[in-house]
């Protein structure tokens, strides 16, 4: 692969005039350079010549390069999907064909209106293949914004998924072509493209000038301008920072970027162009810093380009195989730096999206005591720092930076006066090439890297996001109740923040209210371009020269802004605290107990700085989505004492191993279905871990010994003794056998991989003999490898999956570099654990509980679901799943009216599943399962074992409620149920189930998960624990869902059936939340067309 330049061109800088007038040439220190492969990249000028238009080779088409030379390694990983680079080529060669049919060639535009993932990922590379130019379109932006980009950026075709972003707004669809429009969620698309070929269509010759992609950003005359990005760019881009990164094959690079921004752009074309593996990181991840570290750790992520602030709120101690690491797009501070910096490779870089992404590097010291500077330019790129004259700057002066070479796009298009304003003639090369004016006043250090020290026009950076003032002042200015608008930045660092001076139209009137002004945003712009505060004033500030003075506005401060709502001071003790963490993250003050923290400035950054200061000054998790559905101090202080308040209890403490040590009530419950049905594999846990190609599988078996070692409960055997009582029993320490089961040789080794991970799933474990844990690692060649554990439920839950993945990352990275174990002791084991539980609830504890469900679960009914197949004396397992997506408006809405309500997303959905039921099953009375970690004890959250719960919820139907009602219902039986989730499982079946029904599961039969995180492909056939079961995975943007069920019960069509009506219901109260219950409609479209018809 070519990752350089054939031209071995030096990097050189302008700095001072030579005695001919010109600046003269100086070579600068360059990033040490590391050469991929042998073979390299050629870049073009602006006016490339024959010779090099047929030597230049397209990123594309060394993609292409890759998959030919190694089809089975991995090329794009997001979540549990993946693709080999076979697969991502194939895929993407069956679009590029269809986008050809439509015309689609050089110079053609085609708007991309998909989720994140590997679907992105391959239409990028279809239209490219194609010959065409991709254009992002962020599905969370505006309808109006969406439609300008599509008409200005000139798309002959759109392609999107209504199934995963929605249906978009009319305004949207009508700026293409119907003909011109491809849907892949459309059944006869799907079917026109699985029949095309998944070779490359024929080669379009690639002109090193012609366009490969366009990039709106933030436009200073209010509308935004499109960025045009040449082939040579994008090749330049991989050639410079390929070996910056380190990619290479078998090296995984994160994919963290919204594809509308250009960082996208950097992180798919060095990644695939230099054989790596592309790890694109989901909407949950990306929000929540904790499921991102999980996803880095777990994901042996190597390589990753953010932007500081990201790097602000994660952990460089819990990322130590994160190896390399760059930044851009914001300022990079000395705090950040020095604790990153160390123990790996910390590369500060810049470029803004005229030049390409990127075009300079500079690793950073970990000793530095200061902002560490940009850096040097990357290979082929001269930057010059000049006057206003255009006169070269001596070093340590302060100019305008101006940048050339190959990286320069080709301008704005449409906008031929601006192009001609920021992209000017070279007049140091004189050769018809163009330099790029940046707004960008830097200087050189002696050492002869540029320090970035500030803007010469009104674009800012918030949140690294380029934003023109002059935008945003035009969409204000746009409200009838607004005559002028002034936008300033205020804040510095994550607290920076745009604020508005408002001029009102009517001077006897005020400006709108700032709810009304932000509802007027963001239909015109994206949620970062709206301001955080608005300010009224009589008139603007003016210059002598009767310009806008913005160094004379006034200071928002960190006073609290004028919001619609009257200051409310904090009632509780809890109130009083959460305003003080609020006011500190924000820097206003004072924070009202009903103050909405998004109307006062904050945002997702700062929202997880909110998440984690509650979690230390409360004791309690809290996901990252409570702050978005309780917005309010109050709102969130009842989260965070609801469930959270409980009769103090003793903490858990280590016991002496000289006694007989009981079974938890959990195990005591699986024990004793395992005398029952010897040999089931109902209760394995089957789990993998996939892992790269240079796994130092030493290192790894030694980490596992140690993670073992460190757990007892993975050393636990459940021994019954001479009184017929199981106990635990634990073994010593010791090596666990770690077979390699080699399936490279295998046409599809993945493939290969799952038939064994799920025949090694469904092999019974004998609980008294042990152990509970077997693994093996499935070497799959260029793909890498395959950790398959499988577990039993008496050893191990869903919360201990993650801490097992952590611990094996943090482990194997420190031995395979010679360090000691870097885990802190644990404080306690789960035998001990089962102990406390033993000794605590018992008493007025256990009496307490035991009243609490003995009363809300009084009368408790059967649910009788109807069933295709009588049902069987014995339960069978025997089941199988059918999955489904929500349509995003529908999911928005779903969001709305959890806000409303002053519920949480758990709660909605299972209001839902329980009038879904009710129906189907007609009854007011549904009861249904539902789990809880139950780690709510500082001591047991780093432990592994079997803590989880499982609760009994009742929902009330009865008078035919709204379903606002209902969820107000639902509301509060969830609130004291987790008030009482103390009570094991196992305990309340013994209390309340006097005679044991081998055909149903004991209390209910119909189940409900709502999961955070995608649980991972759960196969086609599986262990089916309940008649049914409903699965919600919320990854905080969409909700897709898995519905489990019993074959011996439903056939697969029922289910189906069952899926479409409940899809219908979602949409219904998404819409309207006062509907009665018996209104609400469950008929898909096609049943009522048949309905109709067949009438």
């Amino acid at each position: 692969m070519r990752c350089c330049s054939r031209r071995a061109a030096s990097t050189r800088i302008c700095t001072t005039s030579s005695s001919s007038g010109r600046p003269a040439a100086v070579p600068v220190p360059r990033f040490p350079e590391r050469r991929v492969q042998a073979e390299v990249l050629a870049v073009a000028s602006d006016h490339p010549s024959d010779g090099e238009k047929a030597d230049f080779v397209a990123v594309h088409e060394l993609i292409a390069a890759r998959a030919a030379a190694h089809p089975d390694a991995v090329a794009v990983v997001c979540g549990e999907r993946s693709l080999t680079y076979a697969g991502l080529v194939g895929r993407s060669a069956r679009l590029a064909r269809y986008l050809r049919a439509l015309g689609v060639g050089p110079e053609s535009a085609v708007g991309l209106y998909l989720p994140r993932g590997v679907e992105m990922v391959a239409a990028v590379l279809a239209v490219w293949q194609a010959g065409g130019a991709y254009l992002p379109l962020d599905p969370d932006y505006p309808p109006e914004r969406l439609a300008f980009m599509l008409t200005d950026g000139g798309a002959a075709v759109l392609v999107g998924d209504r199934t995963a972003v929605g249906v978009p707004d009319g305004a949207v669809a009508k700026a293409v072509d119907d003909g011109r429009v491809v849907w892949l969620d459309d059944p006869a698309v799907r079917a026109d493209l699985a029949a095309l070929p998944t070779a490359p269509p024929e080669p379009v010759p690639v002109d090193p000038a012609g366009l490969a992609y366009t990039i709106y950003t933030s436009g200073s005359t209010g509308t935004p301008k499109g960025v045009q990005v040449p082939h040579a760019g994008l090749a330049n881009l991989v050639a410079g920072l390929g070996p910056v990164l380190g990619v290479a094959p078998g090296v995984r690079m994160l994919q963290f970027a919204s594809f509308s921004f250009d960082a996208a752009v950097l992180d798919i074309a060095a990644t695939l162009a230099c054989g790596g593996t592309l790890v694109v990181a989901t909407g949950q991840e990306r929000a929540e810093p904790s499921r991102l570290t999980a996803m880095l750790q777990a994901g042996a992520v190597q390589a990753a380009s953010v932007v500081p602030s990201l790097l602000g709120v994660l952990s460089p101690e819990d990322l130590p195989g994160l190896g390399t690491v760059l930044v851009g797009a914001e300022r990079l501070t000395e705090r950040v730096a020095r604790a990153w910096a160390r123990n790996r490779r910390l590369v500060n870089t810049y470029g803004p999206t005229e030049a390409s992404v990127m075009v300079t590097t500079g690793q950073v010291d970990p000793e530095t005591r200061e902002a560490p500077p940009i850096g040097s330019a990357l290979s082929n790129t001269t930057l010059h720092v000049l006057d206003e004259e255009l006169r070269p700057v001596p070093a340590g002066g302060t100019g305008e930076l101006f940048i050339g070479g190959p990286q320069v796009a080709r301008g704005y298009g449409r906008r031929p006066a601006l192009t001609a304003e920021r992209f000017v003639a070279d007049p140091f090369a004189g050769d018809g090439t163009r330099l790029y004016r940046t707004g960008d006043r830097v200087r050189w250090t002696a050492a002869g890297d540029l320090e970035f020290v500030g803007r010469t026009d009104d674009q800012v950076k918030v949140r690294g996001f380029r934003v023109e003032l002059g935008e945003v002042e035009a969409a204000l200015a746009g409200h009838p109740g607004v005559r002028t608008a002034v936008v300033a930045l205020a804040g510095h660092g994550t607290r920076s923040r745009l604020a508005a001076y408002l001029v009102p139209a009517d001077p006897g009137a005020s400006v709108p209210g700032p709810a009304d002004l932000r509802k007027y945003l963001r239909g015109r712009l994206p949620g970062f371009m709206i301001p955080a505060s608005f300010t009224e004033l009589a008139a603007p500030p003016l210059t002598p020269a009767g310009k806008i003075d913005r160094a004379a506005l006034p200071d928002p401060g960190s006073d609290r802004p004028d919001l619609d709502g009257p200051y409310v001071a904090p009632a509780t003790p809890a109130e009083d605290l959460l305003a003080g963490i609020l006011a500190e993250v924000l820097g206003v003050d004072p924070i009202g107990a009903l103050d909405d923290f998004f109307e006062l400035g904050g945002h997702s950054l700062l929202a997880m700085q909110v998440i984690s200061r509650v979690r230390g000054a409360f004791e309690v998790e809290l996901p990252l989505a409570a702050l978005f559905d309780q917005p309010t101090v109050r709102g969130l202080a009842a989260v965070v004492e609801g469930p959270s308040v409980r009769t103090p209890v003793p903490p858990v403490t280590p016991a002496p191993r000289d006694q007989a040590l009981p079974l938890s009530f959990a195990q005591q419950r699986l024990w004793f279905l395992d005398q029952l049905e010897p040999g089931s594999a109902e209760y394995n846990v089957p789990m993998r871990v996939p892992l790269a190609a240079d796994t130092d599988v030493r290192a790894l078996g030694a980490a596992l010994d140690a993670v073992v070692a460190r757990h007892e409960a993975l050393r636990t055997r459940l021994v019954a003794g001479p009184d017929g009582t199981a106990r635990q029993v634990i073994d010593p320490p010791g090596p666990v056998p770690l077979p390699i089961a080699d399936v490279s040789a295998a046409a599809e080794p993945v493939r290969a991989a799952d038939r064994l991970v799920a025949l090694d799933a469904v092999a019974p474990f004998d609980l008294a003999a042990g152990p509970l844990i077997r693994t093996c690692l499935i070497r799959l060649g260029q793909a890498g490898y395959v950790l398959s554990l499988t577990l039993h439920h008496a050893a191990f839950d869903e919360w201990s999956g993650g801490i097992l993945r952590r611990e094996l990352s943090a482990l194997t990275a420190a031995f395979r570099a010679g360090k000691p174990d870097p885990l802190p002791p644990l404080a306690v084991q789960y035998a001990d654990f089962a102990l406390w539980q033993r000794a605590w609830l018992t008493g007025d504890v256990l009496d307490r509980q035991l009243a609490y469900w003995r009363d809300r679960l009084d009368g408790l009914p059967v649910l009788e679901l109807p069933t295709d197949h009588p049902r069987p004396p014995v339960r069978s397992s025997s089941g199988t799943v059918t999955r489904f997506a929500v349509p995003p408006g529908t999911a928005r809405g779903l969001r709305r009216v959890a806000r409303e309500s002053g519920a949480s997303m758990f709660m909605v959905l299972f209001a839902a599943y329980a009038a879904l039921l009710g129906r189907y099953c007609g009854t007011d009375d549904v009861v249904a399962g539902t789990p809880v970690a139950n780690r709510n004890r500082a001591e047991t959250e780093d432990l592994i074992g079997f803590f989880v719960n499982t609760l009994v919820l009742r929902a009330d139907l009865s008078g035919d409620p709204s379903f606002a009602d209902l969820v107000g219902r639902v509301r509060e039986a969830a609130l004291g149920a987790f008030a009482h989730q103390d009570l094991p499982f196992e305990q309340l079946v013994e209390a309340l189930v006097t005679e044991r029904d081998r055909s149903r599961t004991p209390l209910f039969q119909a189940f409900f998960n709502y999961d955070v995180e995608d649980p991972g492909d759960v196969g086609t056939d599986v262990v089916a624990k309940f008649d049914l079961r409903l699965i919600v995975v919320d990854d905080g943007a969409d909700l897709v869902g898995v519905v489990e069920y019993s074959t011996a019960l439903f056939e697969a069509a029922t289910i189906s059936r069952l899926t479409g009506h409940l899809i219908t219901l979602l949409g219904a109260v998404a819409g309207d939340a006062e509907v009665r219950l018996s209104g609400l409609p469950m008929l898909t479209a096609d049943e009522r067309a048949e309905l109709v018809e067949g009438w």
